[in-house]
């Protein structure tokens, strides 16, 4: 709806099939950010990032050449999807204080969406719960199991653009995902402190 007035479509410039194929490639892109299609994204880059291990390359200049276009056409949609869909998971891949900002952030939604949930008579989605969900202790879960193996097939073909970008990436979730164990010591060592002081 925002694209259909004159200010704002941005593909406005672009001859009719360039953009419908433009617009199918956004839509799809979008759609691959849905967690339904995590796991299985991160078994097709698994097979693709082995098949790139075992000399099969990922095509280049691509551009002036219909057959390298077409050859290479699933591996541009996989890994312009994966992409998009690690940039949407990527938080926990910041600095500490950003990371645990948006952390607060986002528990701070779920909770008011279960608070809403239970106000109208819905089951409290998972993790929605204030009255027993943690989103800081759910992030070791969500870190390595979710998060780190997508990051390890990407970071196989990001490492040819930038190791240094990669390894900041690599140190901010390795002391995140410390950080996130200590804070669940302290308060379970606060919890146990304070039944001992009942």
């Amino acid at each position: 709806q925002v694209m259909s007035e004159p200010n704002h479509n941005f593909l406005s410039g672009l001859q009719r099939y360039d953009y419908e194929l433009v617009r199918e490639k956004i839509i799809r892109m979008v759609l691959a950010t849905d967690m339904n299609h995590h796991f299985s994204m991160v078994e097709q880059l698994q097979s693709r990032v082995g098949d790139f291990r075992s000399g099969n390359a990922f095509l280049t200049d691509t551009k002036h050449d219909r057959e390298k276009q077409k050859s290479s056409k699933n591996d541009r949609r996989l890994l312009m999807e994966a992409l998009l869909h690690f940039g949407d998971l990527n938080n926990c891949h910041r600095p500490w204080r950003v990371y645990k900002h948006l952390v607060g952030l986002l528990e701070m939604e779920f909770h008011a969406q279960g608070d809403l949930e239970r106000q109208i008579g819905l089951p409290v989605s998972a993790m929605m719960d204030r009255s027993k969900d943690n989103l800081i202790a759910q992030q070791t879960g969500w870190i390595s199991f979710v998060i780190k193996p997508l990051f390890v097939e990407l970071k196989v073909i990001l490492q040819t653009a930038s190791q240094q970008w990669v390894e900041q990436l690599e140190n901010n979730v390795e002391t995140n995902l410390q950080n996130v164990k200590s804070e669940i010591a302290a308060k379970e060592a606060k919890e146990v402190e304070d039944k001992a002081a009942d």
